[in-house]
């Protein structure tokens, strides 16, 4: 199943809902309350339930907003950063060295 967005999870998750919320395993979810980054509200004796504010707070700080993308001015190619590296000029090739030459034979 895909995984929830932030906006419909319910006030209290089940342990497979929080699963699917968070796009992991069931057992990275016992994981992460074993660990106390979330946190369980007992509705009985076999009804744990996660808290929304919880899932979210550990979702928060690894989300990123995306960066705009830099002005062409700005970039430069490929091309021009080889170019500037060997002074503006072209490498020879191994070849036009004469390294991996093949012998002539007379």
């Amino acid at each position: 199943m895909p995984p929830i967005p932030p906006e419909q999870l319910p006030l209290l998750l089940r342990i497979d809902t929080t699963q699917r919320a968070l796009d992991c395993s069931r057992q990275h979810v016992y994981n992460l309350i074993s660990a106390g980054l979330l946190k369980v509200v007992q509705l009985g004796r076999r009804a744990p339930r996660i808290t929304r504010e919880s899932v979210l707070a550990l979702v928060a700080p690894r989300v990123e907003t995306p960066r705009p993308p830099a002005a062409p001015s700005e970039t430069k190619t490929l091309l021009d950063r080889a170019l500037a590296r060997t002074g503006g000029k072209p490498r020879k090739s191994k070849a036009q060295h004469g390294e991996n030459a093949t012998p002539q034979s007379p």
